[in-house]
């Protein structure tokens, strides 16, 4: 069974389960959109993503880390369903300005 890991931190196996379930690289993203978000209604909280680590297990435990993980779930599956069709069309593309079209479209 091939196992991928999509862009947004969900673990997707295919095969007889068609099992999905979320990775460690959840909580990586929660606090990736924290330092994002940080500074943009006045003073920074965070100087670097181990402060940021801290606040969210001192104010919330380790549930915090988990936060938002139903929107990413949901957001995971059409953003990756759009990601190939996109990345196909946007090779012949260029491969066309480059007169490479041929070759590129054999490969698909």
């Amino acid at each position: 069974h091939p196992n991928y890991t999509l862009s947004s931190g969900i673990n997707a196996e295919y095969g007889d389960g068609e099992d999905v379930t979320p990775s460690p690289t959840v909580q990586v993203d929660v606090v990736k959109s924290r330092i994002q978000i940080d500074g943009m209604e006045g003073a920074r909280k965070y100087r670097n993503g181990r402060e940021c680590c801290r606040y969210i297990y001192n104010k919330t435990g380790f549930q915090g880390f988990w936060r938002g993980v139903t929107a990413t779930l949901v957001r995971a599956f059409p953003t990756n369903a759009a990601m190939l069709p996109v990345y196909s069309v946007t090779m012949a593309l260029l491969a066309n300005f480059r007169g490479e079209e041929e070759a590129i479209l054999q490969e698909y």
